[in-house]
């Protein structure tokens, strides 16, 4: 009886003991949960989520110098990190953009998030009423004595516009805050990036450099802006030497990083890049201004997405009179695009889906290319994707192929409503670029971007197999590194509805009449009838392709088709109906060949025949004049 009471009070100590230890871990979690739900919540404000967007990109991302240089397993590993932790792209639990749900949802709850203060690193003297060139007007003067239109001369040689009307306006010039209500409205939160601001300049007019700086600092927020980086690549004129540097050493935040000898605007911009110490790069060319709250939106974007590389819309500064020509949001309806023909950037009208997807006015439109002179781009991000390709030399083609790269690596191009900067477009460049060069740089892009789609080019444009590209073996490893996408998801995914020439069409070259010897010749283009005239090999209006869907394209670019002329036998060139790829031919342009000679029209039940008197549609026959030989034609059709 004894033992049996002893044992059945140890039991009930125990269980007392594993009480008490029950109540103090319970204690100890409860504490926990209070640190968490301070942390969530702290004094500034800020949320988990934030502190985890500026440590988003952590210590996984590869040093520049081993991408492709080692063995790259587990790198799609590493891109999908990228994604991941770069990446909300707004979805929430809702379904809403990331920012939509707090400005727009009416909430109880007190808002604790700081907002940045627009407060730049200098404030602008007070605007001249009347002054030239206020509010964004045009310089409405003229020069009146010899003196000044020799300036004018010399500004124009010098700068292909008109400095000496920019030199009458200030450089702290005013400009109307013609942005849409909505951005207007928008408050944008911390924390959000620091950014350097390089600007490469050579041989730049003194007020459009300055204009171009003055904006930055007067429109910036100064939390946001790192600082400014003039880098000159080597300019001669005297007032960017010395009184440069003097006037510069008065600004905030602003440094001249000068270049030995010239090297383009490509290294020169690597030079900046080496000396940056923002997170984001935020590229500018020379003359431009920025519009109040130009760079937060750009900001905002990579702070929600590392890797998307937003650019502002490009608004107009006339070269003639420098006139700020503001496009308004519902204006905004081209993004970048390019044509494959040359390799040139365009303007590309948005399809109307992609504008109705959007929530709201004011959201970014995706963009297949960007014109260049003005982009933001997260540092580490830029140089996760190999920065410039220093092989190209001077300008042209590098913001093409870092387009390409872009989306072909995982990244995404916007174009950003709400962030406007001005740029004085000039009609033709003062300084130029060698052929050659612009060549090369194009060379090495199609070399390791554009697979096989590069047969396009080479075939129109021969001069390119003369050219070296150099060597671009660490371009390709690079390509291989980042586990990139071909050249056909590109065209297919992000640029769906450009039209793509054929890579490989069933005839191009010259088209030669067997009856009078004669070449088909547009004589003057889209303007005039087409006719025949003798065989000169130089391409130029001699030069077509015969494509699988049917067309007799003519020229290097391609735009222009042949056809029938409206209620007549004449033949004429057009442009073509198929622009897009979801266009076919219109039935005027659709051909068929037959028996590798014959061009027979199908709308018209026709042939095409060539004479002494020229060129016209005639009822189908078996003889010479309306056969006709193709060149380059394709070995299955003959």
């Amino acid at each position: 009886m004894t033992s049996n009471f002893a044992v059945e009070r140890t039991t009930y100590t125990t269980n007392k003991e594993v009480l008490k230890i029950i109540l103090v871990v319970s204690l100890i979690w409860l504490s926990v949960g209070v640190t968490l739900w301070q942390l969530i919540v702290s004094e500034d404000g800020r949320s988990i989520h934030a502190i985890h967007s500026e440590n988003a990109w952590g210590d996984f991302l590869p040093d520049k110098d081993d991408l492709g240089f080692e063995s790259n397993h587990g790198q799609n590993d590493r891109i999908a990190a990228l994604r991941y932790r770069g990446h909300d792209d707004g979805d929430d639990d809702d379904g809403k953009e990331t920012g939509e749900e707090e400005q727009n949802d009416e909430s109880d709850e007190k808002d604790t998030r700081e907002v940045i203060d627009p407060s730049p690193h200098l404030n602008p003297p007070p605007a001249e009423p009347g002054a030239p060139g206020e509010g964004g007007k045009g310089v409405d003067i003229q020069p009146g004595t010899p003196e000044e239109k020799a300036q004018y001369d010399i500004g124009l040689k010098h700068h292909s516009f008109n400095e000496w009307a920019s030199s009458k306006i200030s450089v702290h010039r005013s400009l109307l805050d013609l942005r849409h209500e909505l951005c207007k409205a928008k408050k944008y939160y911390r924390p959000l990036p620091q950014a350097s601001v390089i600007i490469i300049f050579y041989n730049e007019a003194w007020s459009t450099l300055l204009r171009t700086v003055h904006s930055v600092l007067e429109r910036t927020p100064s939390e946001l802006l790192r600082e400014v980086i003039l880098v000159d690549d080597c300019s001669t004129f005297d007032h960017l030497q010395t009184p440069l540097d003097e006037y510069v050493s008065k600004l905030p935040e602003v440094r001249v990083v000068r270049s030995p000898a010239r090297q383009g605007l490509i290294r020169a911009r690597l030079r900046g890049v080496s000396h940056a110490r923002g997170e984001v790069l935020t590229f500018l060319d020379s003359h431009c201004e920025c519009m109040e709250g130009w760079l937060e939106p750009l900001l905002e974007r990579i702070a929600q997405n590392h890797t998307v590389v937003p650019w502002p819309v490009l608004d107009m500064i006339q070269h003639t009179d420098f006139a700020y020509l503001f496009h308004g949001v519902k204006g905004v309806l081209s993004v970048g695009g390019v044509d494959l023909e040359d390799l040139r950037f365009n303007w590309y009208t948005v399809p109307q889906k992609e504008l109705r997807e959007r929530k709201s006015i004011i959201d970014p439109i995706r963009s297949p290319t960007m014109a260049g002179g003005v982009f933001s781009i997260h540092k580490k991000y830029f140089e996760y994707l190999g920065g410039y390709d220093d092989g190209m030399e001077i300008w042209g083609g590098e913001n093409i192929e870092m387009s390409f790269r872009i989306w072909q690596c995982g990244g995404t191009i916007e174009l950003v409503p709400c962030s406007h900067v001005g740029h004085v477009f000039r009609v033709t460049s003062p300084y130029g670029a060698p052929v050659d060069k612009w060549v090369k740089n194009n060379k090495r892009m199609a070399e390791v971007w554009m697979d096989e789609y590069r047969n396009v080019i080479y075939r129109r444009h021969p001069n390119y197999k003369e050219v070296d590209a150099g060597d671009v073996t660490r371009r390709k490893v690079l390509r291989r590194a980042l586990h990139c996408h071909d050249f056909r998801w590109y065209l297919q995914n992000v640029y769906p509805n450009l039209y793509v020439p054929d890579v490989r069409p069933v005839a191009y070259g010259q088209i030669q009449n067997k009856g009078t010897g004669r070449c088909l010749d547009a004589v003057s283009a889209g303007k005039k009838l087409s006719g025949l005239f003798d065989c000169h090999g130089q391409r130029g209006n001699q030069y077509w392709e015969f494509t699988r869907a049917g067309e007799v394209r003519f020229g290097l670019e391609g735009k222009l088709c042949l056809q029938t002329a409206a209620s007549s036998t004449d033949i004429i060139t057009k442009r073509c109906a198929h622009r897009f790829a979801f266009d076919q031919p219109s039935k005027q342009q659709r051909w068929v060949l037959r028996n590798t000679t014959v061009l027979y029209h199908p709308l018209t039940d026709q042939c095409l025949e060539g004479t002494a008197a020229g060129l016209h549609m005639a009822p189908c026959e078996d003889v010479d004049r309306q056969r006709w030989l193709l060149q380059n034609l394709e070995s299955t059709q003959t």
